[in-house]
């Protein structure tokens, strides 16, 4: 018995840190980037783990509604101007500064969402309508007449038995939270739920983005009280859990203000060199593999010991 609770130890010990490894790596953080549109126009790039935010410059633009990167690493903006057309521009990731990429000729709505699907093409969620957007031109070419949803973000995602383009919207202002799939041909937008907290008070607007290497949606919230701080979330889109909300701090003091969001693929987190390892599976069959080596040498161990006793006379 006393063999088989060591076993039992053994497994329990391996089992624990073999998975903690798993749910760490499969909750990497990324950092996103999002424009303080609504304050001072400029670009910043946000630790989406712990919300501190730093502020990369001007983006030369007066209001940059919807972020996306490229699978290049190149981020593209949406600027709206009131009764005018929206414009699509890129921006630098490093200075925060914007140039014209070009006209969507479709006039600007209140609020507007881009995201890259995994295939290349960018769209465009803009005054209820999904969009194809030309990204050497700017041109904009409508995949639907109106759903009469206030479309505040577009994110590339998992592929879903639910969702099979993987492109999500969240709406916003009377329908702030609701959570949908693109159908990325017909643009029809399919109620997938309600996301948890999320407001016409917490986010009357914001932005969402999808993780690349993870699949799942992060989005930044903008509320109604122009005083209270933005919030940083992500969603499983498979089940639609939501995390807990963090504040977006800049020098540790919150800050608001961001309707957009564009999120770097955790594979490309800047931080330590990674050391070559074995996989964490590996580690696992290695960890198991030990603990039935052991056994069988305590086994072996036991039985020699029970063969001496067997062995003694008594004087």
């Amino acid at each position: 018995m006393v063999v088989v609770r060591r076993l039992v130890h053994c497994v329990a010990h391996v089992a624990a840190i073999g998975f903690a490894s798993v749910t760490l790596l499969a909750h990497a953080q990324p950092f996103g980037y999002s424009v303080r549109s609504e304050v001072d126009d400029r670009l910043y790039r946000i630790n989406l783990a712990t919300g501190a935010a730093e502020q990369l410059g001007a983006t030369g633009f007066g209001k940059i509604e919807g972020l996306a990167l490229n699978a290049a690493g190149e981020l593209f903006g949406v600027h709206l101007t009131a009764a005018q057309p929206a414009q699509i521009v890129k921006c630098s990731t490093t200075t925060g500064a914007c140039t014209l990429v070009g006209s969507t000729t479709i006039t600007s709505g209140s609020n507007a969402g881009l995201a890259f699907s995994a295939s290349g093409q960018l769209y465009l969620g803009m005054s209820s309508v999904v969009f194809t957007i030309n990204t050497t031109s700017g041109a904009a070419t409508a995949l639907s007449t109106s759903s009469g949803l206030a479309i505040s973000g577009l994110a590339s995602g998992a592929v879903t038995a639910q969702c099979a383009s993987g492109v999500y919207a969240l709406a916003g202002n009377a329908d702030a939270g609701k959570f949908y799939c693109a159908n990325t041909t017909t643009g029809v937008l399919t109620l997938l739920g309600s996301l948890s907290g999320l407001t016409t008070t917490t986010a009357i607007d914001g932005g969402i983005d999808g993780d690349r290497t993870t699949g799942v949606v992060w989005g930044i919230t903008n509320p109604s009280d122009s005083n209270a701080p933005a919030q940083i979330f992500y969603v499983v889109p498979e089940t639609l859990a939501k995390s807990a909300f963090t504040p977006v701090t800049l020098s540790g003091v919150p800050i608001g203000g961001f309707e957009s969001l564009a999120v770097e693929p955790s594979s490309a987190v800047v931080g330590p060199a990674r050391i070559p390892t074995v996989s964490t599976y590996g580690l696992l069959a290695v960890g198991f593999g030990l603990c039935g080596f052991a056994y069988t040498a305590l086994r072996r161990r036991e039985a020699e010991l029970r063969a001496k006793q067997t062995r003694v006379t008594p004087r």
